[in-house]
């Protein structure tokens, strides 16, 4: 899953973005939730009716777009690692590439969906 690759991949970033990838732990986690909720065979989720469906993919599609940004981002910079010495220098690196206006507009992003996430479920009883 996106969410847990990148989580492991901004493990040994500086520590702006390593609250970025704790919060992306949180995100595959909620997403592990509702793909098992959605598997079951009395699923709490699709017995909430279609439009909380709807509303449910419209917001993992929202997330799924932040998680690409995240991804291309590190994309964009693997490449660097090897001429780096340490993981460390590699984030540090694309923090003053990206600039930490946009890290914290992406971390602010996916706290975004987390609480949307956790808002849906909470009203479906989950």
């Amino acid at each position: 899953m996106l969410s847990w690759r990148l989580y492991e991949q901004l493990n040994n970033a500086p520590k702006e973005l390593k609250s970025l990838g704790k919060d992306l732990a949180t995100v595959y986690g909620v997403l592990n939730h509702i793909q098992n909720d959605l598997e079951a065979k009395e699923s709490s989720i699709a017995s909430q009716g279609e439009d909380r469906m709807k509303m449910l993919e419209s917001m993992v599609k929202g997330l799924q777009a932040t998680l690409e940004e995240i991804q291309a981002l590190v994309d964009k910079f693997q490449p660097m690692s090897a001429e780096t010495k340490t993981p460390e220098q590699l984030w540090i690196r694309l923090k003053w590439a990206v600039g930490y206006k946009k890290i914290k507009r992406i971390h602010q992003d996916i706290s975004f969906h987390i609480a949307g996430l956790n808002l849906l479920l909470t009203s479906m009883g989950k």
